[in-house]
């Protein structure tokens, strides 16, 4: 690995070890994007499907807008055998912020209790 690979790869493992003991997830540097960031593919268990789903954070893949005090998160996520599904989850408060942690933390409650296009907005 470069330097740069490196840095990030640390960077990266600081912010995931702060939430290792909060969630249940699995994570992968999976490549750098043109402009020095890290593609990471984070994988957990989505409690609707009952399967694995993961998503690659800085690849188009998830989109966010802002909802009463927090953000809804529309992510497409890869499930079993790769078929693409599509999740959404309620991120609370601001991630505008440079806190790369409640963002990841976003992603990954996503991830484990996002409802896919038939549970989203229904009760029960």
């Amino acid at each position: 690995m470069s330097e740069i690979e490196n840095a990030i790869d640390e960077k990266l493992n600081k912010y995931l070890s702060e939430l290792a003991e909060v969630e249940k997830f699995k994570h992968a540097n999976i490549g750098t994007c043109e402009d020095g960031r890290s593609k990471v593919q984070i994988t957990c268990r989505n409690e609707y499907l009952d399967h694995d789903v993961s998503v690659v954070l800085n690849d188009d893949s998830i989109g966010i807008f802002p909802y009463f005090e927090g953000h809804i998160a529309k992510m497409n996520v890869q499930g079993i055998k790769e078929v693409n599904i599509t999740l959404y989850g309620y991120f609370p408060g601001m991630i505008r912020s440079s806190d790369e942690v409640e963002y990841i933390e976003g992603v990954v409650k996503t991830l484990r209790s996002g409802a896919t296009n038939d549970f989203f907005g229904s009760y029960g």
